[in-house]
Parts: structure tokens; sequence; C-alpha cells
């Protein structure tokens, strides 16, 4: 068949089609298309928008953060305001653009009141969204950016990213979007940095970490 219809059955939610020749881009804008009115937790009440993923999702490489801030909630993308701004200057400094060598998301879409981290119950009722994208790209090197992230995708609740920063750890049965035994290398998120600037330098250590996992996938 020329169409291959791909029934997207969250309670709530249409089903999106995907033509064989559809990208993964045409294929995330679809889906994103579905859930741009969610109102699945109490975060869709105060929120500017749904703040979905962006970069190059051929890339394979797939970094998630917490959730987005005030910059990201009015303009719409991940990873825009200072702590966002410091990510990309020290990944450009390294040549990983998100424009072509990785795409970048969150565990929870909408902001949280005074930018707090998202709630476990939030971030339950926006892993849906987490898991499609996931599903969509297949990264093959996923990077977890600070403990949230890693919690969301892993399903570890006592991460300590000072302590396990720079290697891997595996999801668990736990994990709402992941399978189990899938490697998730994890730093810290760049809004720790902006409060703990003595630990950029171990932070530039786990980009070079990664920017030589990138070559290998």
């Amino acid at each position: 068949m020329n169409n291959i219809q791909y029934i997207y059955n969250q309670i709530g939610f249409k089903g999106f089609y995907k033509n064989k020749d559809e990208s993964i881009k045409d294929m995330l804008k679809a889906f994103y298309e579905t859930c741009k009115d969610c109102t699945k937790c109490a975060l869709s009440k105060n929120r500017t928008q749904v703040v979905f993923g962006d970069g190059n999702p051929d890339s394979k490489i797939l970094f998630v953060g917490e959730a987005p801030g005030a910059d990201e909630d009015i303009e719409g993308r991940p990873f825009v305001g200072k702590a966002g701004r410091l990510l990309t200057t020290n990944l450009e400094s390294i040549g990983i653009f998100r424009e072509k060598d990785y795409y970048i998301t969150n565990i929870a879409k909408c902001r949280p009141p005074d930018n707090r981290a998202p709630e476990e119950s939030e971030m339950a009722a926006c892993s849906y969204i987490l898991k499609k994208e996931i599903e969509l790209i297949k990264p093959r090197l996923i990077v977890a950016l600070g403990k949230t992230a890693a919690v969301g995708l892993t399903g570890i609740k006592n991460i300590s990213p000072t302590k396990q920063r720079g290697g891997f750890i595996k999801s668990t049965p736990k994990s709402p979007v992941l399978g189990p035994d899938i490697d998730v290398f994890i730093t810290y998120h760049p809004s720790f940095l902006l409060r703990n600037p003595p630990q950029i330098k171990n932070f530039q250590e786990d980009l070079a970490k990664i920017k030589d996992l990138i070559k290998r996938y």
C-alpha cells in the first residue's frame, strides 16, 4: 500500500498517517499536531504553548532535558533561554550543531510554574509524547541532561548526576518511555551549571565523550 495508517490510540488523541516517503521530521510534525492542545495534566492551564522537540531527528542523537522555561514557553522551542544558550555554545565549541548533529526535547512539554521541576504525575502524563519521539527517531545515543531527565528516561529514582555523570546507566522496566536495558548517558542540566560555574569543566569533559560517541554512531 502507498499509505500506511498509524493509529495513535492514546485517550483523547487522534491518529495520523504516514506516506512511505515521509521523513521522520514530517512524522514528528504530524504527531505533534495531535498533541498541541494536550490537557492531560495541570501544566496545560498556564502554558503559552506546548514545547516540542527541535533539531535534526535523522541524526539519531537525542538530548533530553527537564521542561520548558519562560523563554521556551514563549518561543515554542526547547533550550533557547540562558541555560539553553550555555548548552548550545558549549556544543558548538566542539563542532556539534543542533541543525545537523542532534535532536533535543524535554521530559515535560509544558512549563511548570516558577520553573520548578515537573512532578512525577506530570512526567507520567506527558510520557506518551517522549515515547513516540523515541519510537520515530530511533536514537542510537540518548543523553539525559540532569536528574529529572535521567529519572524520566530510566525509571530509576535515586540518580545523582554529580556522581554518575560522564557515563551510562541502563533503563529499567519501570521506564515509561524506554524498554529495559537501554543505555542512557548522563550529564548535568545546563541550568545546574548556571548555579555552579566550577562544574562547567566537568560538563565539557562529558561533551567531549559525547562527541567521541557521536563519531561511532
